[in-house]
């Protein structure tokens, strides 16, 4: 849920003499999430876990002439039945959290932001020797980008990022992190006929270090895509390979994305198809992305296709449309099955149906549905 209004509107001060309106005034954003997932992970004789994790955030931040300030509280728990060989029990998870954000955009291919995140809560195992601990998160995330260079339609610019994690317990703690700082070359190609072609190559250095795998490295990235205006042929293929680590340490990957559709307006046949191959972003990036217990409960990444199928029903003029859809999605650990119906009403409301099929974990299919309705002010 999200709710913003200009800073010039008369109920937050705004309109008065001497005081700026109009675009310069700025914008309030007030939001709200919540999310639940269900977890079942079988790893054979090692380690089988299943249970639940949800969460809710609540934050607000202000926009003015290209600067964001803004501050997100959250609220996570965690409960889950394990089985570790000859043990077993739960684990239960309760932890609150500040995270305060900014960002910075000057003009258009000037931008700057940052994040902090302090998390304290409490972390219950049964059956472990010290089954109760108070545990500690904090997290630092920096980043930019910087133009170089810029003539028709080619663009040179300057890219890092930054980030640095800990996670301490009552007698543990481990830190993590990653600097990076290189070159992003951009080209983009408009095609008489129609369609646009979008070239990027990054080439960057990468330091890592904290408790586990450190060192220097060079990054080569590079992406392709193309899409047109209206109806019609889409793909986008991007890359990633570490060509030297202190530690030897190997990743590349390779991901893409083909699709067609008949029509515009999300009416009729479409089809795409996604495949995948590898690690498409590096090691330290998905701990940061998915959290320490996501990355370490997922297989090694390797290769994955996914289909996918849609056709939209134009129920009347207005914007009504019934959407079918099923999407198959292969990896090294399983199929999985998805299939269901979306409607939507104009631009303000949505409701929609999913079942989620794993054929070869012989689960029970999962049934869920959402509606979604938006306020305009």
């Amino acid at each position: 849920i999200q709710y913003t209004a200009p800073l010039d509107a008369p109920q937050y001060g705004g309109g008065r003499r001497g005081q700026a309106t109009g675009e310069n005034a700025g914008e309030l954003t007030v939001w709200t999430q919540a999310y639940r997932q269900n977890l079942d992970f079988d790893g054979g004789s090692s380690m089988r876990f299943n249970g639940g994790v949800a969460g809710a955030m609540v934050g607000a931040d202000v926009y003015t002439d290209g600067l964001l300030l803004g501050l997100g509280l959250n609220q996570s728990s965690a409960e889950l039945d394990y089985q570790d060989g000859d043990r077993s029990g739960k684990h239960r998870a309760d932890i609150q959290g500040i995270r305060p954000y900014i960002g910075w955009q000057p003009d258009n291919d000037t931008r700057l932001w940052g994040s902090l995140g302090l998390e304290r809560g409490d972390i219950e195992i049964t059956g472990m020797r010290a089954p109760r601990s108070e545990v500690d998160l904090s997290s630092l995330g920096v980043g930019g980008h910087s133009p170089l260079y810029d003539r028709g339609d080619t663009r040179v610019g300057v890219v890092g990022d930054g980030a640095w994690s800990r996670f301490a317990g009552d007698d543990f703690s481990a830190d993590s992190g990653w600097l990076r700082l290189g070159l992003e070359l951009d080209n983009n190609h408009a095609f008489s006929a129609g369609g646009n072609l979008n070239s990027r190559l990054e080439m960057t250095v990468r330091n890592d270090f904290g408790d586990g795998v450190t060192g220097m490295g060079v990054e080569l990235g590079g992406g392709l895509r193309y899409a047109t205006s209206g109806a019609g042929l889409r793909f986008d293929v991007n890359a990633r390979t570490l060509l030297s680590h202190d530690n030897a340490l190997e990743e590349a990957g390779v991901t893409g994305n083909i699709a067609w559709t008949a029509r515009s307006d999300g009416r009729g046949l479409s089809l795409g198809v996604k495949p995948q191959w590898g690690e498409t972003e590096s090691r330290r990036q998905r701990v940061w992305d998915e959290g320490l217990t996501d990355y370490a409960a997922g297989a090694e990444p390797a290769a994955r296709y996914g289909l996918e199928v849609k056709y939209g029903i134009g129920l009347n003029r207005d914007g009504e449309t019934l959407t079918l859809f099923a999407h198959g999605d292969m990896r090294q650990d399983g199929r999985e099955v998805k299939w269901g119906a979306d409607y939507k009403l104009g631009g303000d409301f949505t409701a929609g149906y999913e079942a989620l099929a794993k054929p070869d974990d012989n689960t029970p299919t999962e049934h869920s549905g959402y509606i979604r309705y938006q306020w305009r002010f």
